[in-house]
């Protein structure tokens, strides 16, 4: 994820017939880790 969209292209192959749609929601993926840039070059 990249903000609120797909980073790369996705595709999605099937949905589960065991799930809701309305069940499946942003909040159940995983936080990319957060960092700043000035951070990671401070160093360089």
């Amino acid at each position: 994820m990249e903000g609120a969209r797909f980073r790369h292209t996705a595709q999605f192959v099937r949905w589960r017939p065991e799930r809701d749609p309305e069940s499946c929601t942003y909040a159940q993926l995983e936080r990319p880790v957060d960092f700043r840039l000035a951070d990671v070059l401070d160093g360089a």
